[in-house]
């Protein structure tokens, strides 16, 4: 592929995925019938995979606690406290990439 192939692809990509935006919005968000197949779907499939939920959050409840207790300090500007307070969590964070 050359390089005008690739841009008509990516342009025909992307008014493709404008014409999709733009049919959901003026159609399939105001339609009855959309949004009840849709909510149904959604609760079928959190019935579904509630377990793979519940195994997601005891492998990572380590992380999601570090990342919880990060974005505390930081919407509190108290960084500098957290670094001090805990500073081994403090280095796991930047190791995950919180920081």
């Amino acid at each position: 592929m050359n390089e005008n192939n690739i841009n008509d692809v990516l342009l025909k990509y992307k008014n493709k995925r404008n014409r999709e935006k733009k049919y959901y919005d003026e159609v399939l968000k105001n339609n009855d019938n959309f949004k009840n197949k849709n909510k149904l779907n959604s609760a079928t499939w959190y019935s579904n995979n509630k377990d793979k939920k519940k195994d997601y959050y005891i492998k990572n409840k380590e992380d999601l606690k570090l990342k919880s207790q990060f974005n505390y300090y930081k919407k509190n500007d108290k960084l500098d406290i957290l670094k001090t307070k805990y500073p081994e969590k403090y280095d796991l964070m930047v190791d995950k990439g919180f920081i």
